[in-house]
């Protein structure tokens, strides 16, 4: 694949654990401090516009909240 990846963990939501390595020092840096307890997954890190939607419905299935937003910076730049 080449770098650079992001390392996740194959559960969970949001950014926590997450990591963008963008070579061979930075990917023997998080084999040595990963939590053990974690199961990661690495995938291409693809540039791109940061775009999410959350949603809330009732339980009616009548959505109650829709929001979407654009970030300028990504946690990846950050």
């Amino acid at each position: 694949v080449g770098y650079p990846v992001v390392v996740k963990p194959d559960s969970g939501s949001g950014a926590s654990n997450t990591f963008k390595i963008s070579n061979a020092r930075e990917l023997d840096q998080f084999f040595r401090d990963k939590p053990e307890d974690v199961t990661f997954v690495m995938e291409q890190f693809i540039e791109g516009l940061v775009v999410t939607f959350d949603g809330l419905v009732n339980r009616d299935g009548e959505v109650v909240l829709a929001a979407s937003h654009r970030y300028d910076q990504s946690i990846m730049d950050a």
